[in-house]
Order: C-alpha cells, then structure tokens, then sequence
C-alpha cells in the first residue's frame, strides 16, 4: 500500500513539502534572520504609518515569534496585547501563538 495520499484518481505527491525540522533549520542560517530583520524593518515602517493597522501588527507579530529569541518574543507580546485590545474576538488564538513557539 502506498503512503501518498489520493484524490479521487491523481495522487497527491507531498514529498516536495519541506518537513518541519526543515523549516526550523532553514529559520536558523544567517541568511533567514537577515531576512527576517529585514523584513521586520519594513514592517515597522507600516506601523509608523498606520500604528492600529491589525494586519501590519499581525505581521510584525509573526515575524518577531520566527526569529526565536528572548529579546523579540518579549516585542511579540507586546504587540500580542495590542491585538487582543484590537481584535477581542482572537485574543485566544494570539495567546495560543504567543505560547506555542
């Protein structure tokens, strides 16, 4: 029996999907946090901006939890508590993310 999965008469090929220690080896080389900072940068140059933009907040928020470090997950939860003051109805799933990283 085979371990790909099928739809209906095709078969799905997964194989090509990175698996998640792949990801956080990626997340780790030089060139993912120069890119992450980067990318951070940018985003707060939105923010400045627009400072109750959900979706730029949001943004920065992820980005600061991928970079995995003390310094930006205490940044991410504070920007955890302007999301959940901006949008109630997901602060659990705020939180959720917040924990689980």
């Amino acid at each position: 029996m085979s371990s790909t999965p099928i739809l209906g008469r095709y078969q799905i090929k997964t194989n090509f999907l990175p698996q998640p220690t792949q990801t956080v080896k990626l997340l780790q080389t030089d060139k993912a946090k120069e890119f992450l900072d980067h990318e951070l940068e940018e985003c707060k140059k939105l923010l400045e901006i627009e400072p109750d933009s959900k979706w730029a907040i949001l943004t920065c928020f992820k980005l600061l939890i991928a970079k995995r470090d003390p310094e930006s997950k205490h940044q991410a939860a504070i920007l955890a508590e302007k999301l959940k003051v901006l949008d109630p109805a997901h602060s659990a799933y705020y939180s959720y993310l917040l924990a689980s990283k």
